[in-house]
């Protein structure tokens, strides 16, 4: 109400609709008797000279937003996508309010909360702006110029959502939406409601994976039992990440890890997978059928270890460990450490013709050509 119409209107109204500034009587710029979405693009529209087209009805559209897959627990921070499925309309401007599950909320940065736009959204051509009031936030995009959210499918924000410590879990809801093409075409998409499964901070046990004792030289193959000791629980699943030290290595045959089920698995009821990433392997034991790993002790993953000349000894580490219940409860046991492994390190003394193992036992020096040393055959070149 200053005399003129330009883009201070247009904040002003955005601000509204947020929620951060009283609504007015002129907040309703295309009389509809609403101040949504649609008051926006009809006041661009007059600022940019354009056609105020009067406003349609609501057409109803196979058009909706949703959430791309993801997960966070307790604890946790993740990203959160923001999908526009506008397979028949042209759109400039999205609203809606999301709702969170307790103990989940939006992260915040300097005051501000923690939201972008996203690949089909960009700052040179759209505005995004939210307000928490309650436990609603809600969320308005839009183009001062009219500018087309591009594509017609994908993700248009990205939220950054932090789950405090009493997070396990609730539906995310996307209620009272509103896309708005440029010419004031309005459609209302049903409430989405996405499930996200969330955790309780895992509890104490004394779960533990264990590697049974074994030795491997240099040179050498040998069978490495995982043995998983559950006194307390019943687990269904099994994830962990096993480190091998160097010249160390799982056995492939075929292109296929060397891995297989021990005597409290079977492959009638359960499902072994690995994967080697980088310097780790990441092992997956599961049921489909949720059944349980017999027992409470002993042996449940079989690895054939192979070891290059150049090995000479050192620490195998199971981390990361996963243990599930069918119930879906979740236990963390602490990183393991086995240190039996002794392998073969020979030295030579600078100031005697002899040659020594790991456990300091003197060794006869060997000869160039085919030697025999404690039951193996030696090759000096």
């Amino acid at each position: 109400m200053d005399g003129s119409v330009n883009g201070t209107d247009l904040v002003a109204l955005a601000n509204i609709i947020l929620g951060k500034q009283a609504k007015t009587e002129s907040a309703d710029v295309n009389r509809d008797g609403s101040v949504n979405g649609t008051d926006i693009v009809s006041l661009s529209n007059i600022i940019l000279g354009r056609n105020n087209a009067k406003r349609r009805a609501a057409v109803k559209a196979s058009n909706s937003l949703s959430i791309e897959d993801f997960n966070i627990k307790a604890g946790e921070e993740a990203d959160m996508l923001i999908d526009l499925n506008n397979a028949n309309m042209d759109v400039t401007l999205v609203q809606f309010d999301l709702h969170l599950p307790k103990g989940l909320s939006i992260k915040q940065t300097g005051g501000d909360l923690d939201i972008d736009m996203a690949d089909r959204t960009t700052w040179r051509k759209h505005t995004l702006d939210a307000n928490t009031k309650g436990d609603i936030t809600r969320f308005l995009l839009y183009s001062g110029s009219n500018a087309l959210i591009s594509g017609n499918s994908g993700a248009i924000i990205k939220v950054r959502l932090v789950a405090d410590g009493t997070f396990n879990g609730g539906d995310i809801t996307i209620d009272n939406a509103l896309l708005v093409s440029p010419d004031q075409t309005e459609v209302k998409p049903e409430a989405y409601t996405y499930q996200i499964g969330g955790s309780v901070v895992p509890t104490p046990t004394n779960a533990q994976l264990a590697i049974e004792p074994f030795d491997i030289q240099a040179g050498e193959e040998a069978e490495m039992l995982i043995d998983l000791d559950n006194p307390d629980d019943e687990f269904t699943l099994v994830q962990f990440d096993l480190h091998l030290p160097k010249g160390l290595s799982i056995k492939q045959t075929g292109g296929e890890l060397d891995i297989d089920m021990a005597d409290r698995t079977t492959w009638r009821k359960h499902t072994l997978d690995a994967n080697t990433m980088g310097d780790f392997t990441r092992f997956l034991l599961y049921s489909g059928s949720n059944a349980l790993i017999s027992g409470n002790s002993g042996a449940i993953i079989k690895v054939k270890l192979i070891a290059d000349d150049a090995y000479k000894g050192g620490d195998i580490v199971i981390d990361n460990t996963l243990l599930v219940t069918p119930e879906q409860k979740e236990v963390k046991p602490d990183k393991y450490v086995y240190t039996g492994i002794k392998g073969m390190m020979m030295t030579e003394s600078p100031s005697h013709s002899t040659i020594y193992n790991l456990s300091g036992q003197r060794i006869e020096k060997p000869s160039n050509g085919i030697n025999i040393i404690e039951g193996k055959k030696v090759v000096m070149k």
